[in-house]
């Protein structure tokens, strides 16, 4: 089972979500740990573009949409998530959907402005469609959605395996009918982050009650 991957160079941050082979059930962890990746948007609005490979179907691209939409309700101060204009060819936010996929389910790439700066220029999402050879189900493709927009919104890795934000998980959130809705923690993280002002004020993470 392999765990959170960050790797971090230059002015590049990329993170992965990775997948257990088997149903787990957890209990929900008292006063988790929200880590913060110390970097956000320092404009108001932020565009997203979907770029679907050969064979995706309509439906997960729906389910793309309908993901990006569950993180609409922020904070005062966050940026709002908007589609790029119609043929448009990049964006600040590029999503990638495949047909295929192994363990990692999720990647997210985000780059800052510059190698000293907490300020995005541009995230890469690649999501998968497959885990094990199994398709995803459309609430399994909006979780690992929300999970990466998470990370492009400036949020790490909750140590709860309850939350959106927990570095991996279990094959009912991939194949299952359940959606995984951004928490109270995890919206209090984004209220952590913005307005973005000065790289220094963002906490490295919050506590959740």
């Amino acid at each position: 089972m392999s765990g959170l991957q960050r790797k971090s160079f230059s002015n590049i941050l990329i993170l992965v979500l990775s997948t257990t082979v088997f149903l787990a059930l957890w209990a929900h962890t008292a006063n988790a740990t929200l880590d913060l990746l110390r970097v956000g948007w320092d404009k108001p609005t932020i565009y997203y573009l979907i770029k679907a490979g050969k064979g995706v179907s309509p439906q997960a691209v729906s389910d793309v949409v309908t993901a990006v939409a569950d993180w609409g309700a922020l904070p005062q101060g966050a940026p709002i998530l908007e589609p790029a204009v119609p043929g448009a060819k990049s964006a600040d936010i590029v999503i990638h959907l495949k047909v295929g996929g192994g363990r990692v389910l999720g990647m997210a790439l985000a780059q800052t402005t510059s190698k000293f700066s907490c300020v995005l220029k541009s995230v890469s999402i690649q999501l998968s469609g497959k885990a094990f050879g199994n398709s995803f189900s459309s609430p399994g493709t909006r979780n690992v959605t929300r999970h990466e927009i998470g990370h492009a919104l400036g949020l790490g890795h909750s140590d709860d395996p309850q939350d959106l934000m927990y570095a991996q998980a279990d094959s009912e959130e991939v194949f299952g009918p359940f959606d995984v809705y951004p928490s109270a923690c995890d919206i209090n993280g984004i209220d952590a982050i913005y307005p973005l002002v000065k790289c220094d004020d963002i906490p490295r993470n919050i506590l959740c009650p």
